[in-house]
This record gives structure tokens, C-alpha cells and sequence, in this order.
């Protein structure tokens, strides 16, 4: 676990795996306190929460020969120090014509990264 630079922050890692072609820019990582199963499906009714500051890098990651190359992106997010039930991250085509998310659950302690799997 880090702290951040920004008082009472925490700073979380956070790994997504890309399967979508072209350039993936990420363009927000939002967090909730929400439980989905407690929601019933009602997507709309969850709350979600912007990160505060977010340091990105790219990569790519060939996992074998037979399975396609897949984009790795890997960083940082900071955070309020909460109980924070799922993250979602949204990440976008290089002319951000379309838009691709994926959601996770937070891991019970910050020194674990976020892992995300993105796919169409």
C-alpha cells in the first residue's frame, strides 16, 4: 500500500488485458461502494465514483502462440480509502469513436492489483 501524494488517498495498481483491435486509450476508472447483487440488475441505480489522479502505461503482452496478442495497460489510481466493492474502467479507440468497459471486483487490500479484463 502507498499513499498518495494528496492527503488521506490511497494509491491503487491497477493491470487491464485488452482484447480489442487498434490503439486503447483509458479514458476513466470509476469506483462504487455498491453491491450488484443487492441492485437486482439495476445498472442505472449504482453510484459510481470518478479516481482522482491516474498514471498510465501501455504495453503489449503475447500470451502464446496460439492465443491472440493481447494489449496490456498497466497503472495507478488514487482513492479515498473506502470499501469499495467493484471498480469499472472505460477505455476508448484511439479516435474515441468507440468505447469499451469492463468491470472488476476490488481486491480486499490495496497492496493487490486491480485486474481487468476487457473485451468487446
Amino acid at each position: 500500500m502507498q499513499k498518495s501524494n494528496k492527503f488521506g488517498l490511497i494509491r491503487y495498481e491497477f493491470i487491464a488485458y485488452i482484447h480489442v483491435l487498434g490503439t486503447q486509450n483509458v479514458n476513466e476508472i470509476l469506483l462504487t461502494k455498491d453491491d450488484f447483487a443487492d441492485m437486482n440488475s439495476q445498472g442505472d441505480q449504482i453510484k459510481w465514483t470518478s479516481v482522482e489522479n491516474m498514471d498510465i502505461d501501455n504495453g503489449e503482452i503475447n500470451i502464446n502462440s496460439i492465443v491472440k496478442t493481447k494489449k496490456r495497460i498497466c497503472g495507478l489510481f488514487d482513492a479515498e480509502p473506502l470499501d469499495w466493492e467493484y471498480a469499472r474502467i472505460i477505455v476508448s479507440d484511439s479516435a474515441e469513436t468507440k468505447h469499451s468497459y469492463a468491470t472488476a471486483r476490488m481486491p480486499k487490500s490495496p497492496t493487490v492489483p486491480v485486474f481487468f479484463d476487457v473485451k468487446e
